[in-house]
Parts: structure tokens; C-alpha cells; sequence
């Protein structure tokens, strides 16, 4: 894996959708590392460690999945939303967290995330408990199968030919069917 650091200009790029997108959401949550803009470099330079070894296609990969999600990220957190599904790789880690909970396992992963976390905690504890735990695990066995893709085996009691759940992607047409359909 290549362990090359991300370029400024990319990383600069990165921050700037990042409070674009979030605004007040982005500034409080990096307000100590970045201090009322004083010192974006601290961000800057903790986004071009953090993301480190990815390519241009993963970050802007990483950049699509960003402009659906209603919270501002991590560094970890965008990170394997620059991993998953940018190369065939990952699920993106709601699919995972289902998929786990519905014990369907179709990737070393998820299992791995959900073997860490706890098979019965993921069946049983509620979504608002257990999910953070989940998404925490399946961060870093990404990370670590991305170094190292045999690092984790799915067992073969455990394994299903296609996962169960597939997010639909709805255009702006299916949402105008629907508030016809409601007047």
C-alpha cells in the first residue's frame, strides 16, 4: 500500500467542502484544532496524515458519500468512506451495521467489526446504543484490511452470495411522484 502523504493542495480542497458543506456543525467540532480559522493548518495537517496512502479516485469517492451524511467526520470516519465501495472493497458501514444485525455476512468486514463488537450486542441492543461501537470496529478492520487484505477470513459457515440490503438512490422525480400522490 502506498503510505504517501496527501498532497496540500488536496487536503486544503478536502477542508474547504468539509465547511462548506457543514458550516457551524464543521466549526464546532474542530473548533480546538482549528480556532476560529487562526490555525487551519493544525486541520490541514492532521487530514494529510489521516488520510495518507489513498488515491485521488478514494477521496473523491470519499467526497460523494460526504454530501449525503448529515454530520460532520472524522478524519477516521472520512477516511473509510473513502475506502468502502470506492474500489469494490468495502460496504459502506450502514449496509455493514444491517447486515450485521440481520446476521448476514458477506464480507470478512463486517463479520470482523461485528465479532468485536459483539454478535449478540449488534442482534439485540438497540441501534442508538450499539451502532457507534459497530462503526468504531468496522473503521478499523477497513483500515487494517487495507493493509493488509488477508487479515481477517470470513467463515465459511457465515457466508451468503449477495448481502441482503441495497440502498436506492431516489431523483428528484420519485420525490414529486410521491407529493402528488399525497395531495
Amino acid at each position: 500500500m502506498n503510505h504517501e502523504q496527501l498532497n496540500l493542495e488536496t487536503a486544503v480542497s478536502i477542508s474547504k467542502a468539509m465547511q462548506a458543506l457543514y458550516g457551524d456543525s464543521f466549526s464546532r467540532k474542530w473548533a480546538d484544532v482549528t480556532e476560529n480559522n487562526a490555525k487551519p493548518e493544525k486541520f490541514i495537517s492532521a487530514l494529510q496524515f489521516g488520510l495518507a496512502g489513498l488515491s485521488l479516485a478514494q477521496i473523491k469517492h470519499g467526497l460523494q458519500v460526504m454530501r449525503d451524511k448529515t454530520f460532520a467526520p472524522t478524519i477516521p470516519e472520512f477516511r473509510v468512506w473513502c475506502l468502502e465501495g470506492s474500489t469494490g472493497k468495502f460496504l459502506d458501514v450502514d449496509t455493514a451495521y444491517v447486515n450485521a444485525a440481520n446476521e448476514k455476512y458477506t464480507d470478512a468486514a463486517t463479520y470482523e467489526a461485528a465479532r468485536r463488537t459483539g454478535f449478540w450486542e449488534v442482534r439485540s441492543r438497540s441501534e442508538l446504543s450499539i451502532k457507534p461501537i459497530f462503526k468504531k470496529h468496522y473503521s478499523e478492520v477497513c483500515s487494517q484490511l487495507e493493509i493488509n487484505p488477508n487479515a481477517f477470513e470470513l467463515p465459511k459457515t457465515h457466508r451468503i452470495k449477495q448481502a441482503p440490503m441495497q440502498r436506492e438512490r431516489k431523483d428528484s422525480s420519485f420525490f414529486e411522484s410521491m407529493r402528488r400522490g399525497l395531495a
